[in-house]
């Protein structure tokens, strides 16, 4: 309460506040200038709903573009560090197969007997 006081001793119950010198003497003309402005602006807005209907569009579809290609370059650099090593994979496969392949020829042949191994050729021609 009694901060209240002070206040009051301080400054008083009049009003601080003060409108400048002939300003509502100007204030409808500046109005009136203000509005014929704005309308001379929607008329020219109105003109040209193409160009904004355009950049709405784009605003619109940006961010999905933005996304895509993010999730292909993401799907790129994936493949290129993948694929590699799915390469890498399949040729260690091909690698061990040829091996299996060229040790079951290996013991085929060694449990054959030289007439066997006549007659089997024969066979094949």
């Amino acid at each position: 309460m009694e901060e209240h006081s002070n206040i009051l001793e301080k400054f008083g119950k009049e009003n601080h506040f003060r409108v400048p010198e002939n300003y509502f003497d100007e204030f409808s003309a500046k109005m009136e200038k203000r509005l014929d402005e704005m309308s001379t602006q929607n008329t020219e807005a109105k003109d040209k709903p193409k160009a904004s209907l355009q950049s709405n569009i784009w605003i619109r579809i940006r961010p999905i573009l933005y996304v895509a290609a993010m999730i292909t370059f993401l799907y790129g650099i994936t493949y290129v560090i993948i694929q590699p090593k799915v390469k890498e994979a399949e040729m260690q496969e091909m690698q061990a197969s040829t091996e299996e392949m060229d040790d079951l020829q290996q013991y085929l042949y060694d449990d054959l007997e030289t007439e066997d191994m006549y007659e089997m050729l024969t066979m094949n021609n």
